[in-house]
C-alpha cells in the first residue's frame, strides 16, 4: 500500500486534513512533517506539450509520488503545479529531510511520454515540530517560507525555522562560542561500547562529541552540530574528532577490545570532496591502520547527495574502513541499500528496539533487517539496548551487535578504559 491519495478542490480541506494530523501527533507526542513541492517551470511544459499533456505528466508525478511515501502519509495536488504532502508521526524531525531527497529523487526520473521523455524538477518547502504550539496556517506559511528560500537560492529543499528573536539572538552566541570552543578546550570525545553478541564481549565504540561551555556548561549536540553545520565548521571539528579518537583508541586495553571505534559524519563532511585526503591524512598521522576506524553515515546524510555519497564510501570502504549506516529503518529505507550501498553494517533505530515488546510491527522490522542483512554480509547493531529482556529477544532472533545503556552510558577516556578493563560478561549475559 502507498500513501493517501486526495482531491482537494477547496484549500480549506488540506487546512482541515493538517490540523486532523497536529491534533493526532500530540496525542502521540511524535513530529509531523510537511513537504510543499512546486514544480519548476512548469508553464513551459504546457507551452511545449499541450495542457493535456501537461495533465497527463501531473497525475503521473503524483502517483511516483504516492509510491514512494508510507501508507500513513498524505498528498494532495495543492495547486496548478503545486502538492502538499504531510508526514505524520515520525520518529525524528531529521527524517523529514530523507523524505524531501527521496521525493526529489522520484520525480527527476524522465517521464516516457507519446512524444518521448519529459524531465521535471522541483523545489520543496520543508517544515517539521512536535506540534506544541502549532496550528494548520502557521504551519503551511513556514513551509511557504521555507519554499521561497528554496526557489531564491536555487536549493532542492529548504527547511526556515521561525522561532522567537531571542532564540535566535541565543543561537548566534553559542555559534560564537562554538568557533573558539577547539581553542579553549572545551570539546571532549565520549565512548559508547558496543557488543558481539556472539563473543559477548567489546568489539568497538562509538566516539560521540560533547561540549561543556565556560559558562552555560553541557550543550547537546542536537544543538551545537546543527549549529557547526550551519556555520561551515564541521570541516575543522571532524578533523579534531578524528584525531582526537584515533589517538585515544591508543591507550585502550587489548585484552577486551581490537581498538576499534566509530565515528558519525555529517552530511556536510560527507559530501566534502577533501574527506578521502582527510581521513588518509589523520590514519599515516596516528599510525593506525584504517580496519580500527568505523565511520557512520545517516541515512539522511546518503540522501541528499547519493552519487557522491557512494563514491566516497566506496573509496573508504575498499581501503579498510569499516561503513556502518546509521538510524537504519526510520522510514524511508528501501531495498536498494542491501544491494549497492557501500557498508559493513546497518544500525537499526531505537525507536524500533525500544518498541519491540509493545508493537509487533516493530519486532517484525527488526526481524526482518537482520534476516536480509546476514543474507548480504552486512552485520546488524541494535542501539538502544536498555534490558536484559531486550537483550536476549535479539539474542534470539540473530542479531549481530548491540549497544545502549543496559551496558554502559557514553563515556570520556578515563571512565572508557576502566569499563573495559573491568567488563565481565556474567555481569550481562546470564543463562
Amino acid at each position: 500500500m502507498h500513501a493517501q491519495e486526495l482531491d482537494f478542490n477547496v484549500r480549506n480541506t488540506f487546512f482541515l486534513a493538517l490540523e486532523e494530523q497536529i491534533s493526532q501527533c500530540a496525542k502521540s507526542h511524535t513530529a509531523l512533517g510537511l513537504l510543499i513541492v512546486d514544480l519548476r517551470n512548469f508553464r513551459r511544459i504546457n507551452a511545449v506539450h499541450g495542457f493535456n499533456i501537461g495533465n497527463q505528466i501531473l497525475q503521473l508525478a503524483q502517483n511516483r509520488i504516492k509510491a514512494c511515501l508510507r501508507t500513513q502519509d498524505v498528498i494532495a495536488r495543492i495547486g496548478d503545479d503545486r502538492f502538499g504532502i504531510i508526514l505524520p508521526e515520525l520518529p525524528h524531525g531529521e527524517v523529514v529531510r530523507l523524505a524531501a531527497s527521496k521525493v526529489l529523487k522520484t520525480i527527476k526520473e524522465p517521464f516516457l511520454m507519446e512524444h518521448g521523455p519529459v524531465k521535471l524538477d522541483a523545489s520543496i518547502g520543508v517544515a517539521v515540530h512536535n506540534v506544541a504550539g502549532m496550528n494548520a496556517e502557521k504551519f503551511v506559511l513556514e513551509a511557504e517560507k521555507s519554499l521561497k528560500f528554496a526557489k531564491q537560492r536555487n536549493l532542492p529543499y529548504a527547511i526556515i525555522e521561525t522561532e522567537a528573536s531571542e532564540v535566535h539572538d541565543k543561537e548566534w552566541e553559542l555559534e560564537e562560542a562554538l568557533h573558539h570552543a577547539l581553542d579553549r578546550d572545551e570539546l571532549r570525545m565520549y565512548y559508547q561500547p558496543v557488543i558481539d553478541l556472539k563473543t559477548q564481549r567489546p568489539c568497538h565504540a562509538e566516539a560521540l562529541m560533547r561540549w561543556t561551555h565556560g559558562h552555560l556548561g553541557p550543550i547537546s549536540p542536537a544543538v551545537f552540530i546543527p549549529l557547526a553545520e550551519r556555520a561551515g565548521m564541521m570541516d575543522s571539528l571532524t578533523k579534531w574528532a578524528l584525531g582526537t579518537v584515533l589517538r585515544d583508541m591508543g591507550s585502550w586495553p587489548s585484552v577486551q577490545t581490537p581498538q576499534r571505534a566509530a565515528l558519525n559524519l555529517s552530511a556536510t563532511t560527507l559530501h566534502d570532496q577533501d574527506l578521502v585526503d582527510m581521513v588518509y591524512t589523520s590514519l599515516r598521522i596516528w599510525g593506525a591502520e584504517p580496519t580500527s576506524l568505523t565511520l557512520e553515515i545517516t541515512e539522511t546524510a546518503l540522501m541528499q547527495d547519493p552519487k557522491t555519497s557512494r563514491q566516497h564510501l566506496k573509496v573508504l570502504q575498499d581501503s579498510g574502513l569499516n561503513i556502518s549506516i546509521d538510524d537504519f529503518g526510520t522510514g524511508y529505507s528501501s531495498l536498494d541499500y542491501f544491494r549497492n550501498v557501500p557498508a559493513n553494517e546497518l544500525k537499526i533505530d531505537r525507536s524500533f528496539i525500544n518498541n519491540m515488546f509493545d508493537n509487533r510491527a516493530d519486532e517484525k522490522i527488526v526481524k526482518l533487517v537482520v534476516e536480509l542483512a546476514s543474507s548480504f554480509d552486512l552485520h546488524v547493531v541494535a542501539e538502544g539496548v536498555e534490558n536484559e529482556k531486550t537483550l536476549k529477544a535479539l539474542q534470539a532472533i540473530g542479531c549481530h551487535k548491540v549497544q545502549g545503556y543496559y551496558f554502559a552510558r557514553p563515556m570520556p577516556q578515563k571512565e572508557y578504559i576502566d569499563w573495559l578493563q573491568g567488563f565481565n560478561p556474567a555481569q550481562f549475559f546470564r543463562d
